[in-house]
C-alpha cells in the first residue's frame, strides 16, 4: 500500500523519550488518535530497539506504523522485526549532508518487493549544496528506483532545492516532498503535543486531554507562527512565485533563529 506521507490531517509523529512513558498512557493516547482520524504514527525515538519495537506492536492492531532510524538502529530492528509483520514499516533515516555512500549502503539492504519501500531523507541545515543533491539524485534514479524504493523528504526542504526535473520525477514515482510541519506528540508524561522539536523552544507545547481536537491545536500553533509566515529561509524567497503557495519557504526553525 502506498503511502501519502503529506496528508497530515491522517498522521502524526511519535516522539518517545522516556522507556516508561507510553504504557501508563498508551490507552487514552490511542482514543485520542482515532477520535482525530489519525491512521497512520510516525515513531522517532533514540530508545533502544526493543522499546521501539513494544510501543509499534502496542500500536499496529489500530494504525499502521513507521519506524524512522538511522541505518544503526535500521539494522537492529531489521533483525527483529518478521519479514511479514502487519502494519509495522521500517523507515531508514538519511540526513541529505551525509555522503553518496551512506545512501547507496541504505539502498542496497532494502530488500526487492511488490510494495515500494521507503528512506527517510532529512534536512537539517539552511545551505543545500545543489551539487551534492545532483548527486544522491543521481542514486535514486540509478539504484533506488531499480528497487521500487521511493522517498520522503522531510519538511526542512524548499522547492527551490531541486530542479524541474527532479520533482518531475519525484511526483512521477510518488515519492513526498514535506513542504509543511507535521504535529509531533511528545510521549513524556504527561503527552504533550509540540508543533515540532526544532520550535519546541519557541512554541508553547499543548497537553492532550479528553476530547481534544487536533484540529484546534494545529490552528493555535498556526498562531503562533503568523508573524513569522512572510519570511522564508532565504532573502530571495519573498520574490519567488511559489512563496506561500506550493513552498512556505523552508523551516520556521531557521526563520526564527534568524531574527534573534
Amino acid at each position: 500500500m502506498d503511502m501519502n506521507f503529506n496528508d497530515n490531517s491522517s498522521s502524526i509523529r511519535l516522539l518517545l523519550k522516556k522507556d516508561n512513558a507510553i504504557t501508563s498512557v498508551i490507552s487514552r493516547f490511542k482514543v485520542f488518535l482515532k477520535d482525530n482520524g489519525i491512521r497512520t504514527v510516525f515513531i522517532r525515538s533514540n530508545q533502544n530497539a526493543d522499546y521501539v519495537l513494544t510501543v509499534a506492536r502496542l500500536l499496529n492492531d489500530d494504525f499502521r506504523v513507521f519506524l524512522e532510524c538511522d541505518l544503526f538502529v535500521y539494522r537492529l530492528l531489521k533483525k527483529k522485526l518478521p519479514e511479514n509483520s502487519i502494519n509495522i514499516e521500517l523507515l531508514p533515516a538519511f540526513d541529505i549532508g551525509l555522503s553518496v555512500s551512506e545512501l547507496k549502503e541504505i539502498v542496497s539492504e532494502l530488500p526487492v518487493r511488490k510494495e515500494p519501500s521507503y528512506i527517510f531523507i532529512r534536512n537539517n541545515s539552511k545551505i543545500i549544496d545543489k551539487n551534492h543533491t545532483k548527486l544522491i539524485f543521481d542514486v535514486i534514479i540509478k539504484e533506488a528506483g531499480a528497487k521500487n524504493i521511493k522517498f520522503y523528504w522531510d519538511c526542512g526542504f524548499v522547492l527551490c532545492a531541486f530542479t524541474e526535473n527532479e520533482l518531475g520525477y519525484f511526483i512521477q514515482k510518488g515519492s513526498e516532498i514535506q513542504f509543511s510541519c507535521p504535529s509531533i506528540i511528545n510521549v513524556d508524561s504527561p503527552l504533550e503535543i509540540k508543533v515540532c522539536e526544532k520550535l519546541d523552544r519557541h512554541v508553547d507545547s499543548e497537553r492532550v486531554l479528553p476530547g481534544m481536537s487536533l484540529f484546534s491545536i494545529s490552528s493555535k500553533f498556526q498562531k503562533a507562527l503568523k508573524p513569522y509566515q512572510s519570511f522564508g529561509i532565504y532573502q530571495q524567497c519573498n520574490n519567488c512565485r511559489y512563496f506561500q503557495k506550493t513552498c512556505p519557504g523552508g523551516c520556521k526553525a531557521l526563520v526564527i533563529k534568524s531574527f534573534q
